[in-house]
C-alpha cells in the first residue's frame, strides 16, 4: 500500500452528525480525526454537504466538517417567517461552531458558502485562521436603485408561493437528470441527490426548501461588499474557474474586489463553477493543501 493510503481510506468515509441550536437542526458530515486541524466547509446555494464528497478525502491531514445550511440537505428549514438572506447563514455557522465549542478554524466555501465565509471572516477575524474561496469572491450585490423592485417582488412572492407544494418527478432518474441539466454531470447530481432527494406517494422531489428560490427583500450593495472584503485579515486563497460566463456579471467589480482583500492569493484553473467536484478536483486539493499547510 502506498504511503498515506491508510489515512486517505479513513478520510474517505465520513461520519454523519447533527447538532440542535434552538429549534434548528443542523446536519453535517465529518471526515478525519478530532485531533486534526479543523476546516469548516460551506456549500453553495441549493447544494449540500455532499458537494465536498470528492474533495474532502483528498485532504487527509485535516478534519473536515461539511455543513448542510438550513433548508438544505438534512438540515431543517427555517421557521415559517424565516429568511434566507445571505447574512442569515451566519447564524448557521455560529451555531455549529458554538455547539461544538470550536473557537477557531479554517473556512472553506464554494459559491454561496464562500460568500458566507467572507462575511464571517470579516465579522469574526479572531475565529478564522485561513479562508479558501472556491469560485466566489464575496456575495452578489444589488444596485441601490434596484432595491424597490426587488422588495416588491419578494413581498409578492411571499404572498403567492406555498412552500409546502412540491415539483414531482416520476422517477429518481428524471429528478437527478433535471438537476444535472443545470450544469452538472449526472454522477455529480446523484451525489447531491443523496442528501436532498425524497420520495412519497406523489413521486420524487427535491426537499430543499422552496423558499430559497424567492427573491430576498434586501441585498447588499457593492459598497457593502467591499467594506466586508476590506475587513478580512486572514490569509485568503481564491481558486477561480476559467469559465468566464459565470464571472461576466461581476466583470465591472472584479478588480476592485480582488484589491480589497489584503492578504490574497488568486489562482485560476480550467473548468467551471463546480471545479472542486468535477474535473479539477485533484488540482483544487493540491492548492488547498499547500495553502493550509503554509
Amino acid at each position: 500500500m502506498l504511503p498515506g493510503m491508510t489515512e486517505l481510506a479513513r478520510n474517505s468515509t465520513p461520519v454523519e452528525l447533527k447538532v440542535q441550536a434552538g429549534d434548528q437542526t443542523l446536519a453535517y458530515k465529518r471526515w478525519g480525526r478530532e485531533d486534526q486541524p479543523l476546516v469548516l466547509a460551506l456549500h453553495g446555494w441549493r447544494d449540500n454537504a455532499a458537494t465536498f464528497d470528492r474533495l474532502a478525502p483528498l485532504l487527509p491531514d485535516w478534519q473536515i466538517l461539511a455543513l448542510d445550511f438550513a433548508g438544505h440537505g438534512f438540515s431543517s428549514p427555517r421557521h415559517r417567517d424565516g429568511s434566507y438572506s445571505i447574512w442569515t447563514y451566519l447564524d448557521d455557522v455560529m451555531a455549529l461552531l458554538d455547539q461544538l465549542k470550536i473557537s477557531k478554524c479554517h473556512l472553506l466555501g464554494h459559491s454561496m458558502g464562500g460568500a458566507v465565509g467572507t462575511l464571517f471572516a470579516a465579522l469574526f477575524p479572531e475565529r478564522i485562521n485561513r479562508l479558501v474561496l472556491l469560485d466566489i469572491l464575496g456575495p452578489l450585490s444589488v444596485d441601490p436603485e434596484d432595491a424597490v423592485a426587488q422588495m416588491r417582488r419578494a413581498l409578492l412572492q411571499k404572498q403567492e408561493w406555498d412552500p409546502s407544494q412540491q415539483s414531482y418527478y416520476p422517477t429518481e432518474y428524471s429528478a437527478i437528470d433535471a438537476r444535472a441539466r443545470v450544469g452538472l454531470e449526472f454522477a455529480t447530481a446523484r451525489l447531491l441527490a443523496s442528501r436532498s432527494l425524497s420520495h412519497d406517494e406523489g413521486g420524487y422531489y427535491w426537499h430543499t426548501d422552496r423558499r430559497l428560490a424567492r427573491a430576498n427583500a434586501l441585498s447588499l450593495t457593492e459598497g457593502h461588499v467591499l467594506a466586508f472584503l476590506r475587513r478580512i485579515a486572514c490569509p485568503t486563497l481564491f481558486v477561480q474557474g476559467a469559465d468566464q460566463a459565470y464571472w461576466e456579471p461581476l466583470a465591472k467589480v472584479f478588480d476592485s474586489r480582488l484589491a480589497s482583500i489584503a492578504n490574497l492569493q488568486h489562482v485560476q484553473l480550467k473548468g467551471h463553477h463546480h471545479q472542486h467536484l468535477e474535473g479539477e478536483v485533484e488540482a483544487v486539493a493540491g492548492l488547498v493543501k499547500t495553502f493550509l499547510a503554509d
